[in-house]
């Protein structure tokens, strides 16, 4: 049969109405109700984005009627499934001036590779097709690569470009990476990785990542405020308004001069910490072969060893200790090892880690070090979240700079444990201030020489390996420093 004489066939049977193009390729007789289910359904994401009420049955009924009036005047003999949905947004975007929420039915009707909807019921894994890559979109709100963005990937809130992350995961987990076209995706384990976003009641909050989404780069703009601060992001890229008291999301193409555009002010922080325990963050960042050159000096050593006796044994036996140079035994470790970690109360780090006791309970008289550093320069296992600290960690964070005054710290890389490490400066305030805030903070005080200017020699290179791996601050070159992850969630003060 003809086409012709098919579509005319088809047409008779619709009752004069046009035919519809599914997109799967079939075409089906016109159908105002499915208009209707249609903004009933995927208006309920109104509701669980931005918490407003989804449309209501008779406001359906009439934009369906009014899309079906449209469209028959266009005198088509079949339309397309998007281009229906089309029509449909363009009446709610034009009745969102009398009713500011239709705008937000519009927004999650909108039609991005697959339906908003669609793209939701994939992102939970619900829905035909939920689990086929290839309806994955490019995600039509993404950031330029330099930008910057909040994370905790388990250790610690930290700051990084979204660009390096990315490409970082995307090395990592290579063989998992999906790619379809021009876009590769990663999708994650639940609770890998967490990033600063706004949840259902549009406040920002750390929640986990489903996916990371590497494509070509879009053409970013710059979105000034009044203040002065700059918003950076793609042209497709929603912000958010005030509309009659409510917050609602406005597309970038929607800007004017003078548009009202909400931006948080600052970020909660749900857990503010009053002390930095090294001892855990010490386990949490070394490796076992680290650790076995490190030493806790506690009293708690001597109760640790009449009570778990047997287990330090197995534990030295199956990990080893390097720096006892005669062969590791059973009688060795119960006759003369653990009799002199008692008598001095000092344990390697590598038992601590898998003794399992409880280092909650370690205090700033508890002391850590190296084996060969001296005792004047081992570090409390906890320091106060204190002034004192934030002054000293934003001196060696500085890029080398304090105000207009420059800070030179120097570090040898050869790695011998000779090397010494300084902090100095032209001002002799600043190496006072800081010498005083060193030894409330960590206990000793670093000794002063002023050729050929005011310094503080601070320790050995162990000191550094043990700033950077517990407390984050690295004694390094400015492109290498960062700013530590526990320092997001510091007192104010």
């Amino acid at each position: 049969m003809a086409v012709e004489a098919w579509l005319r066939e088809v047409e008779h049977y619709a009752a004069g109405k046009p035919m519809v193009r599914t997109s799967d390729g079939y075409l089906a007789p016109w159908n105002r109700e499915a208009i209707v289910k249609q903004l009933l359904r995927e208006t309920e994401l109104a509701t669980k984005f931005f918490g407003v009420p989804a449309i209501t049955r008779e406001e359906a009924e009439e934009i369906a009627r009014e899309a079906e009036e449209r469209i028959a005047r266009m005198r088509a003999r079949f339309v397309s499934a998007p281009l229906i949905r089309e029509v449909v947004n363009n009446i709610l975007l034009e009745r969102s001036e009398e009713r500011p929420i239709y705008a937000i039915y519009r927004n999650v009707l909108t039609r991005v590779g697959v339906p908003v909807y669609d793209a939701y019921l994939i992102d939970v894994g619900e829905g035909y097709e939920a689990r086929e890559n290839a309806n994955l979109q490019p995600n039509p709100e993404s950031i330029p690569p330099d930008e910057l963005v909040i994370y905790d990937d388990g250790k610690g809130v930290m700051l990084a470009e979204v660009g390096k992350l990315i490409d970082e995961y995307m090395d990592r987990y290579r063989h998992r990476v999906e790619k379809r076209g021009g876009t590769e995706v990663l999708r994650l384990e639940e609770g890998l990785i967490k990033v600063a976003c706004f949840d259902e009641d549009l406040k920002v909050k750390m929640l986990p990542a489903t996916a990371l989404i590497r494509h070509r780069g879009k053409r970013v703009y710059r979105v000034t405020l009044e203040n002065g601060r700059v918003v950076r992001v793609t042209e497709d890229h929603n912000l958010f308004t005030l509309k009659q008291g409510q917050l609602t999301p406005i597309p970038l193409s929607e800007l004017k001069l003078g548009s009202l555009i909400a931006v948080p002010r600052r970020m909660r922080r749900a857990n503010l910490i009053t002390k930095v325990n090294l001892v855990v963050n010490l386990l949490k960042n070394c490796s076992d072969e680290d650790l076995k050159y490190i030493y806790l000096r506690s009293a708690k050593v001597k109760e640790w060893i009449d009570s778990y006796r047997e287990n330090i044994i197995e534990i030295a036996l199956e990990k080893g200790l390097p720096l006892i140079k005669r062969r590791l035994s059973r009688s060795l470790l119960r006759d003369k090892v653990l009799p002199l970690w008692k008598h001095r109360r000092v344990m390697p780090l590598i038992v601590v880690k898998y003794l399992g006791v409880d280092l909650d309970a370690l205090s700033f008289e508890d002391r850590i070090g190296t084996w060969r550093s001296k005792n004047n320069f081992a570090l409390p296992a906890v320091v106060e979240a204190s002034w004192d600290l934030g002054f000293i960690v934003g001196l060696l964070v500085s890029e080398g700079y304090l105000g207009k005054k420059r800070l030179a710290i120097t570090a040898s890389h050869t790695g011998s444990h000779q090397t010494q490490v300084y902090v100095s400066n032209s001002d002799p305030k600043v190496i006072a201030e800081l010498k005083d805030s060193w030894l409330r903070t960590f206990g000793y005080l670093p000794s002063t020489s002023y050729r050929p200017l005011p310094r503080l020699r601070l320790g050995t290179r162990p000191l550094s390996f043990i700033l950077e791996k517990a407390l984050s601050i690295r004694v390094a070159g400015a492109r290498e420093k960062e700013l530590p992850s526990w320092l997001f969630n510091a007192p104010d003060e």
